[in-house]
């Protein structure tokens, strides 16, 4: 029996460059996880990513794992809403 779905919000710290904010949401888009809310906020050569989904923990954990390689993604911080 898989964990129930649970709200989810990554931050993600992105290298400024074309193509970022396109890399990041296909790794949600191959796995079929649509985002409850998108935010894209420019700072100093980065771009903080803000993404809220829904997802089982173990899903969500994959998303991160498959993010963490991708080399536009110079940090990532995942968080369960409402604990």
């Amino acid at each position: 029996m898989s964990s129930p779905d649970a709200r989810w919000v990554a931050s993600i710290d992105a290298v400024d460059r074309t193509g970022s904010l396109t890399a990041v949401t296909s790794v949600f888009a191959n796995r079929g996880v649509s985002f409850e809310s998108l935010t894209a906020v420019p700072t100093d050569g980065h771009g903080l990513i803000t993404i809220e989904f829904t997802a089982s923990e173990r899903l969500a954990r994959v998303l991160c794992r498959t993010l963490e390689r991708l080399a536009v993604v110079a940090a990532l911080r995942l968080e369960r809403v409402g604990g």
